[in-house]
């Protein structure tokens, strides 16, 4: 650091992205990298959610058991230490196929889906 009359003057090195201007947004950029696992918690207490909401149709309930195994594959995927982003993206999509309009737990499953593929995808 160094003082003049005329002001102060700060030297150093910058490392990462260094952005001049107006108008400059910083947010949060993941390139190959796993979500934080707080979202991926969030995510399986959603998955919880609709499974329990998928139980509570009447067994024989056209889809159930198939989106109870969907649930189920997408909830071990996600509880890997390192959950393969293909993967899960591929059981969610899976677990959107299983479940029929008329399945009690139709509208959580879809919200849960958009989620996982928005953190995965």
């Amino acid at each position: 650091m160094r003082g003049d009359v005329g002001g102060i003057e700060i030297g150093g090195n910058a490392t990462g992205a260094v952005f001049q201007g107006d108008n400059n947004t910083i947010g949060d950029v993941h390139a190959n990298s796993a979500p934080a696992p707080e979202r991926v918690r969030d995510v399986r207490g959603l998955l919880a959610e609709a499974r329990a909401e998928v139980e509570s149709a009447p067994e024989g309930a056209p889809g159930r058991e198939a989106a109870l195994a969907a649930l189920e594959d997408l909830d071990e995927e996600l509880a890997e230490a390192e959950p393969d982003r293909g993967a899960v993206v591929k059981q969610a999509r899976r677990l959107s196929r299983r479940v029929t309009a008329g399945l009690v737990g139709a509208a959580a499953v879809a919200g849960l889906v958009e989620r996982v593929v928005e953190l995965f995808g």
